[in-house]
């Protein structure tokens, strides 16, 4: 019989992030603290990014979701400002991680919607496989080790 852990055992996140503090030298802050700035970078970045939400601002969503601490703080920030997400209030009806945690039977969005073209970000607006440095490395390795699929059909 198994057992699982015990209750005081820190959670998977919580090692990684207190790993991170002492390497990063700041092993005397708090996990709350040290998670407040992994978790601003975070939402820097992300909002950036975010085309759906163009007015969100990133004091906004570190206030909103100040009570939260871990993943459970960055999956609620995403659904928010995801597709069917409540924008931090901008959609009321929108998504939320509480939302979800409460549907007991699930929540039905609707039929599937395409949004590929949406989500792919390169510069070709293609789904990029190798990386350009490797791609432009390609002639070097074909003329020490030849082409590795000829031959093939």
């Amino acid at each position: 019989m198994a057992l699982g852990p015990s209750p005081d055992t820190p959670q998977a996140w919580e090692v990684l992030l207190k790993l991170s503090t002492i390497m990063l030298g700041m092993d005397g802050l708090s996990t709350k603290a040290v998670d407040d700035i992994v978790f601003r970078q975070f939402v820097t970045k992300t909002i950036k990014r975010n085309r759906q939400w163009e007015d969100l601002r990133v004091d906004e969503v570190l206030a909103k979701l100040d009570g939260l601490i871990g993943p459970e703080r960055i999956v609620d920030m995403l659904l928010r400002i995801g597709p069917y997400g409540d924008g931090f209030g901008r959609r009321p009806d929108g998504l939320t991680l509480l939302r979800v945690q409460e549907a007991e039977h699930g929540l039905d969005l609707g039929a599937l919607q395409p949004r590929l073209r949406e989500l792919i970000n390169t510069k070709s607006d293609l789904i990029e496989l190798v990386p350009e440095a490797m791609r432009n490395d390609l002639p070097r390795f074909e003329r020490r080790w030849g082409n590795p699929l000829k031959g093939c059909s």
